[in-house]
């Protein structure tokens, strides 16, 4: 039995052989796409097979563009709505300073109006603390080398604020009129008709009115000028309810102060009163405040 050699060194057509061959198909193929309408119309059927397998192959890629656009873009949103929020928190900063300002404005302008009136020799003064206790004192960045002395008035644009009851070099202490022991001689604007109004933890206490004086609700009281500390006319508060008191020739009232209302940051230090030269009555404290 003849047995066939076996050839380890037989590896086909040599690689020039296998290019020219491949090159002259591949040329015969132009030629034929190009000069053969069969041709055309046969890579046209194969293009509409083949059309619904590239779409499909195509989701996957288009997915991915799409999905990485989103993120691309979710990211840009969630920069530029940080960036929002972070402007948006200056321009509410902004918006509270301006409005802080203009109500300070709006405070000057009327303790301009104010000074600039009857008053005369007023001192113009900026809160700058409310001491240890909020609702009876606060301290004013004016003293004695600004001229202001113990007893003199303190008000604001609405009314009077209460009277300064101790004084430093540069700053005073003023102590408000809803101070218990706070008594204020008033007048009702209206009639004239002089009483008294207290001090005490809601504000101020008009006792003692008589019911055969006329008062009503809403009239307002202002200082009456008979003592030695607050200048006659300075609106101290106005009348909310009002009733007779059985049993008592008295009106049992509730009055609200007028100012000191709100947050105050400027006031008016007002020079100290003095009785009328003819009276020939020295000056006296019935309207102080023990401090």
């Amino acid at each position: 039995m003849t047995q066939e050699s076996l050839h380890f060194t037989d590896r086909g057509l040599k690689p020039l052989t296998k290019f020219i061959l491949l090159s002259s198909c591949a040329l015969a193929l132009l030629i034929a796409d190009m000069r053969l309408s069969a041709m055309q119309r046969a890579r046209s059927s194969i293009l509409t097979v083949l059309a619904p397998l590239q779409q499909l192959l195509q989701k996957p890629v288009d997915a991915f563009a799409d999905g990485r656009e989103f993120i691309t873009h979710q990211s840009a949103l969630v920069s530029y709505n940080k960036k929002l929020a972070a402007d948006n928190a200056v321009l509410n900063a902004q918006l509270a300073q301006t409005q802080t300002l203009e109500r300070e404005n709006a405070q000057l302008k009327q303790l301009l109006q104010l000074s600039s009136g009857s008053l005369n020799h007023v001192a113009a003064a900026r809160v700058v603390a409310t001491g240890g206790d909020l609702s009876e004192r606060l301290t004013i960045d004016k003293g004695s080398a600004d001229g202001v002395q113990a007893g003199q008035a303190v008000v604001d644009a609405q009314g009077l604020i209460g009277q300064v009851t101790a004084v430093s070099t540069h700053y005073a202490q003023v102590t408000l009129v809803r101070y218990q022991n706070s008594v204020i001689p008033v007048m009702v604007a209206r009639t004239g008709f002089r009483s008294l109004i207290y001090g005490d933890a809601h504000g101020t206490d008009l006792r003692y009115f008589p019911t055969d004086a006329d008062l009503r609700v809403g009239d307002v009281l202002v200082t009456s000028g008979i003592d030695a500390n607050y200048p006659a006319g300075i609106p101290v508060a106005r009348v909310q309810r009002l009733e007779t008191a059985v049993g008592t020739p008295y009106y049992r009232t509730q009055t609200v102060a007028l100012g000191g209302l709100g947050a105050v940051q400027h006031v008016l230090v007002l020079p100290l009163n003095r009785p009328p030269a003819d009276t020939g009555l020295p000056a006296h404290n019935a309207g102080g405040v023990t401090p």
